[in-house]
Formats: structure tokens, sequence, C-alpha cells
């Protein structure tokens, strides 16, 4: 007599599989002319980290989804946690999913995109954050075809390069990080793709 799927239920053993854990990152910039975005104008929310990996890096609102709650939820959570900010409206950007993009774990992130109005809220760095601050950000071409990310805030600047790979089957381009100075994990090139996405929205 075939088992029936309560029953395969039940003797299933979901520790075979080896589970790699999830994240959410937010990537938060402030409203501007969308005519502007290579200006200098355009300003992103980071937060300095508190603790190890990574620790007094500036790196990307977000955190682990917990096991309860859905990913977009976790992003909600994670950014009020983190900055004070409670943004309604997030799209998902993309999924990240390097073997090795967090020393730590396996850890897949999904990233989320929004534009706020920066002077409607406050910024208070919480929970795992020691700063919390907006930097304006700008990302351009160099003379070998490379995109030169740059942040800076009053007291900062953080700097990465990214290579671009045009792939024959694929209509979106890939980035890669060449160089990377002061940001956390793999969050530049998450930058990377959410400014190209802004350069999507001017376009429509």
């Amino acid at each position: 007599m075939e088992e029936t799927e309560k029953e395969f239920l039940k003797k299933y053993d979901a520790s075979k599989y080896q589970k790699p854990s999830v994240a959410a990152d937010i990537v938060i910039f402030s409203t501007c002319n969308m005519e502007n975005i290579d200006s200098g104008e355009l300003k992103l929310l980071l937060v300095k980290r508190g603790k190890h990996p990574y620790k007094n890096a500036f790196a990307l609102p977000g955190g682990f989804v917990g096991i309860d709650e859905t990913i977009e939820e976790a992003a909600r959570r994670e950014l009020l946690e983190e900055t004070g900010v409670d943004c309604e409206f997030l799209e998902q950007l993309r999924t990240t999913s390097t073997v090795d993009r967090d020393p730590r774990y396996r850890v897949i992130s999904a990233s989320y995109i929004a534009l706020i109005d920066a002077e409607k809220y406050t910024i208070k760095a919480g929970d795992d954050a020691s700063d919390a601050k907006w930097f304006a950000v700008s990302m351009k071409q160099n003379e070998n075809k490379n995109w030169v990310l740059k942040l800076q805030s009053d007291k900062e600047e953080l700097k990465a390069v990214l290579h671009e790979e045009k792939k024959k089957w694929i209509p979106e381009s890939e980035l890669r990080i060449l160089e990377n100075d002061g940001l956390a994990f793999d969050h530049a090139l998450i930058i990377g793709y959410a400014i190209w996405k802004l350069k999507s929205w001017k376009k429509m």
C-alpha cells in the first residue's frame, strides 16, 4: 500500500540536508531628482557594525530572517531596529548567494530597495548597529570601464571598484568586486545593483 503524504512527512528527516541562513539587506536611498543620480545629490543610509564580523565597518541595514517571519517582514524589522526608519514600501532587488559572502556561515541574502524622504525621518542607530548615517553616493565608470562606487559622509569616505561582465544569454550584466574599502560583506555589490535599478527607473 502506497504511503500517504502525512505518513511520509511524519518520518521525513530534515537534518540530512544542510540549511543555509537567510538574511535581508535593505538599500534605502533618499529621494532626489532622478535626472541627477550621478551628481552627488543621491544619499544612501548605512549603519556601522557594532559586532564581528566586520566590526566598525559600514554596511547596509539588515539581518537574519526569523523562522516565523517572511523575508520582507524581517527587512522591515531590521531596518526599524537598526536605523529607526519605518518604511512602508520596499521592493525586492535581487538574491545574492555567493558561497563565501559571509565568513560565519553559508548565508543567502534577499535585498530590498526603497526611496524615502530623508527629512521626514530621524535616524537613530540601534540593535547591533553602533551608528547610522546618510552617505552621499555616486557610481561612475573609469577609463577601464569599471564602476567606481564612492560614498561620502561628514567624516568617512568609502570606495569600491566593480567590474561589469556582460553575459551572452542573460540580458542583465553581472557585477564583481575588484576593490573594496570600508564596506562590509559584499554590500558594495548590492549597492551597485541598486544604483542600476534607480537608473532603470529613471528611464521609465
